[in-house]
């Protein structure tokens, strides 16, 4: 991509009409002002045909949404969700920033507050849970 094109030059880097009436000559707009705007244009353009022909998308005058449907089909993957993170190897990680996880690996939430139990008995988990997490500590 090309750096920041320069603005016109005039003293407050804005184009001006002329005024007939008070002598006042308007922006003189030469071959270089349009060389820089033509090439950053064009320059865009490269830049974001390169993102749909990596979707697998061919440029349509008529379509005013190709640039986001190249972009849900680069960065939003339906057909593996989330597989660049297993693949990755940061699943664990994920987890955590999710609150999924904790730093034991265990991943699931809390159902129900922390129970102190003073006597041998049965535990009787909640429908919803499909494992428990038990932590013992001696009194």
């Amino acid at each position: 991509m090309r750096p920041l094109m320069p603005p016109v030059q005039t003293p407050d880097n804005l184009f001006h009409d002329g005024n007939p009436l008070t002598g006042e000559l308007g922006t003189i707009v030469d071959a270089e002002h349009l060389n820089n705007v033509q090439g950053a244009v064009r320059d865009a353009q490269s830049e974001l045909i390169t993102v749909l022909n990596a979707a697998g998308i061919n440029v349509d005058p008529s379509k005013q949404n190709q640039l986001l449907t190249a972009l849900k089909a680069l960065l939003l993957s339906r057909s593996n969700p989330f597989g660049d993170i297993k693949s990755d190897g940061t699943v664990k990680t994920a987890l955590e920033n999710l609150g999924l996880g904790d730093n034991d690996g265990f991943v699931g939430r809390l159902l129900a507050p922390p129970m102190r139990l003073t006597a041998s008995g049965v535990y009787n988990p909640s429908p919803e849970a499909k494992y428990a997490l038990v932590e013992l500590q001696a009194a």
